[in-house]
């Protein structure tokens, strides 16, 4: 496996079958399933509020409820179709401090409900469909959640983006997306992500002494869903960092390593 490999239904030959002949019979099966565990409850008002004392902006309301969603409850990667689509209550996500893909979807759901914003499952899939492909739920590999904003086009969060803000797009390539809303579900066959969204800026300056022994300084500028990686290293010891920063180096040969480094904007 590698870092942003399409899923391997992409590429493998894989045989679906169903027995729903449109896409809202898969939408309705997933919703009675997913919006009967939406929990905006006591529990979950009291975590939101606490979260949220002296926050009057939607915006800043939906940044600390999805950062304490991604950074505070651990990733369970396990693929969505493992799960029965039945994600675990908010109570015992909460517990547990650990959930999969869906479980987090669910509970930053019910913390955004419980803050008074309508937020809603959307399943994706990074190989494009037709809107006339075999409606089922097989063919998309992960879940995110679609928030609808007053004169703003609609905000899509990817609840297992550990570290990342909300304002950064959920993935690194257009997706194709299932939208289950309380009452509807929509089919979106091409979510863009704009080339300007996602960009990886480098600068790197060399000087060689008279031995030819080269010396330089490459500083690395991430935007987008590649700030994921960078943002990984925060909560990392010096002890930790040395050796990824020493491993990246070696990409200009061997013996290279890093002899001293700063990190900001983190």
């Amino acid at each position: 496996m590698e870092p942003n490999m399409p899923p391997f239904r992409a590429f493998a030959p894989t045989v679906f079958y169903t027995n729903r002949s449109h896409w809202d019979d898969s939408g309705r099966w997933l919703r009675e399933r997913f919006y009967s565990r939406v929990d905006a409850g006591p529990k979950t008002a009291a975590l939101v509020s606490k979260l949220t004392t002296g926050i009057i902006k939607e915006e800043e309301k939906i940044e600390r409820i999805y950062r304490f969603v991604v950074n505070d409850i651990n990733d369970v990667k396990v693929s969505i179709h493992f799960t029965n689509f039945e994600p675990k209550s908010v109570d015992t996500t909460l517990k547990n401090r650990y959930g999969n893909n869906l479980d987090k979807s669910l509970l930053l759901i019910s913390m955004l409900k419980a803050a008074n914003i309508d937020a809603y499952p959307v399943l994706a899939s990074t190989t494009l469909l037709e809107a006339d492909f075999l409606p089922t739920l097989d063919l998309f590999s992960r879940m995110y959640v679609q928030i609808i904003r007053k004169g703003k086009e609609p905000l899509i969060l990817n609840p297992m983006s550990k570290a990342c803000s909300s304002d950064q797009r959920p993935a690194i390539r257009d997706f194709s997306a299932l939208v289950i809303q309380p009452t509807k579900t929509q089919f979106i066959q091409r979510v863009a992500i704009p080339q300007n969204i996602n960009q990886l800026k480098t600068n790197l300056s060399i000087t060689l002494n008279e031995r030819g022994d080269a010396a330089g300084k490459l500083a690395f500028g991430y935007e987008g869903y590649y700030d994921c990686y960078i943002r990984k290293i925060r909560n990392r010891s010096e002890g930790e960092i040395q050796p990824m920063l020493n491993a990246i180096s070696r990409i200009f040969g061997e013996g290279t390593y890093v002899e001293d480094y700063s990190i900001s904007n983190l």
